[in-house]
């Protein structure tokens, strides 16, 4: 028969600890490095392009985010914080400020609610819609 036991490793009740680490990993991390551009930076709530999205037209940006489908399922938007599946229909619901973007080549294989960094030319649509041409996604 063997002696095992089990001693604690922390002054917190186990029950605390295991609390707080899940409320860690629960929690949303911001997908971005300090000297790069945020999407919510680029785009306003109206979704359109700000000041400095307009600073930045025609330039190479890397952003980082999480990809999901656009509306529609059409093509591929990025996002700063992790879309979640609504209970009702499944799709992503509220995900924060959206930048399209357009990958030129094959998308990496990501895992479900992957940070990417993406790289590519910003460019403003003539609505004022902000969008991500010739991307490449580095996972």
């Amino acid at each position: 028969m063997s002696r095992f036991a089990c001693t604690p490793l922390a002054p917190l009740p186990r029950r605390t600890l295991l609390a707080a680490l899940g409320a860690i990993a629960l929690a949303p991390l911001a997908a971005r490095a300090a000297d790069e551009p945020r999407v919510a930076d680029l785009i306003d709530t109206a979704g359109r392009a700000t000041e400095a999205a307009r600073a930045l037209v025609g330039r190479d940006v890397t952003l980082r985010g999480y990809l999901d489908l656009g509306p529609g399922g059409r093509g591929l938007v990025l996002t700063e914080m992790p879309p979640g599946p609504c209970g009702l229909c499944g799709l992503s619901h509220d995900a924060g400020a959206a930048l399209p973007v357009e990958v030129a080549g094959r998308v990496p294989a990501l895992a479900a609610q992957q940070i990417v960094a993406v790289s590519g030319r910003l460019a403003i649509e003539n609505d004022g819609a902000v969008r991500l041409t010739d991307a490449t996604v580095v996972a």
